[in-house]
């Protein structure tokens, strides 16, 4: 497409565009094998992945919860790398949220954590047990104050219902 522009003084602009139009990447890209697995959704806490009809297209909205397990009959993968895997009859997930060993899972204690940060300051905390996803409560807990804890998971130690601080910034006591 050509496009002229002419000023108020006379002065001529031309503009040139070119457009390019490539095919939809369909199906046919993908390179399928069929395989029997058990694949554990590893996405956020609180959240899911979304359910396709076919590898990276028609989302079903449809999705599958963190932590869950699910039963893979085929394995997809494209040009690029990119793999999907099927769980179901339409039923496809980005690989790149999937793990075939369980997600961690919380590991009883008894005990407190007395928060180690900066004099004056305190630690995040947090909704779940990640710091990703935007599960920040709002709320701090000050540097050299004690808590029970009742688990530890991802790093990450719980003090209440869902309330987790990082353990970086913890030093842990079992009773």
């Amino acid at each position: 497409m050509t496009y002229k522009a002419v000023s108020t003084s006379g002065a001529v602009t031309t503009m040139v565009r070119n457009v390019t139009v490539l095919p939809k990447e369909s199906t046919t890209d993908w390179t399928m094998n069929d395989m029997k697995a058990v694949g554990y959704i590893n996405y956020t806490p609180g959240y899911g992945i979304m359910v396709y009809t076919a590898p990276a297209t028609g989302a079903k909205g449809q999705r599958l919860a963190h932590g869950t397990s699910w039963k893979i009959s085929q394995k997809a993968v494209n040009a690029n790398g990119d793999t999907f895997y099927k769980v179901g009859t339409n039923q496809w997930i980005n690989g790149k949220y999937v793990t075939f060993s369980p997600i961690n899972t919380i590991t009883p204690l008894k005990g407190e954590v007395k928060i180690v940060y900066k004099k004056g300051y305190g630690v995040n905390l947090w909704k779940s047990a990640g710091t990703t996803g935007g599960f920040y409560t709002g709320r701090k807990l000050k540097h050299g104050t004690s808590w029970k804890t009742s688990g530890k998971q991802n790093g990450f130690y719980k003090v209440g219902k869902d309330q987790w601080i990082q353990g970086d910034y913890a030093s842990y006591k079992s009773y």
